[in-house]
């Protein structure tokens, strides 16, 4: 759009004209700014209180979720054709078995995610082994 603005000949714009063009470049520049600062930003942080993370999907804001909360975690883990992992994903549960929060991992590298989905175990109450089971 800001090449289009700059090579409309000049003496045929109007007032109006000038309006748009400036506002759609602001509107263009909004918009690469936040995609620029969101690939710049933390996607997750872990730490004695709970996570703060992009929920998976479309979202603006992150969430935080309290350890208190968290009683399960279930682990997804997608493969490449060779056997390399290539996304890990979380799934943050309550007691009742909701799913309070699923981590968007896609933009962080498989070392983290796995440094990561370790901390979170290490965090959640161990569970319980049952006597039945031999």
């Amino acid at each position: 759009m800001t090449v289009l603005f700059v090579f409309i000949p000049h003496d045929r714009m109007s007032g109006s004209d000038w309006g748009y063009g400036l506002g759609l470049i602001a509107l263009f520049g909004v918009i690469a700014i936040g995609l620029w600062c969101e690939n710049h930003t933390h996607r997750v942080h872990a730490d004695c209180e709970g996570i703060f993370a992009c929920p998976t999907g479309f979202c603006f804001r992150r969430r935080f979720v309290p350890w208190s909360e968290i009683v399960i975690c279930e682990i997804e883990t997608r493969y490449d054709t060779f056997g390399s992992p290539l996304i890990i994903r979380p799934a943050l549960k309550n007691q009742e078995g909701r799913v309070l929060l699923t981590l968007d991992l896609q933009c962080v590298r498989v070392e983290d995610q796995e440094r990561l989905v370790k901390y979170i175990r290490a965090k959640l109450p161990k569970s319980k082994a049952d006597p039945l089971d031999f």
